[in-house]
């Protein structure tokens, strides 16, 4: 996303499967882990990232998304619990 700053990009670590698109949503199946998709929605003021399980895990599952912001900008949490950057 660009702004008068710079750009903000969530990254992803890791390699990423060829992507199924069904109209504002594209699944990465197993991108997670074995059974478990990154699944991308695009939406009027952004997008939603979620991870579906389709399999029970065997373990913990841990997700992690970089983010890249520019210099001065800051990444936290709402009241709500929503992310927040300011």
């Amino acid at each position: 996303m660009p702004d008068k700053d710079g750009t903000v990009a969530v990254g992803w670590d890791g390699k990423l499967s060829k992507p199924a698109v069904d109209g504002n949503t594209i699944t990465y199946r197993d991108a997670v882990a074995k059974g478990a998709d990154l699944v991308l929605t695009a939406r009027p003021n952004g997008f939603t990232r979620d991870v579906v399980l389709r399999t029970r895990p065997q373990g913990a599952v841990k997700v992690t998304l970089p983010v890249i912001l520019p210099k001065g900008k800051s990444y936290g949490r709402a009241a709500d619990g929503r992310p927040l950057l300011r």
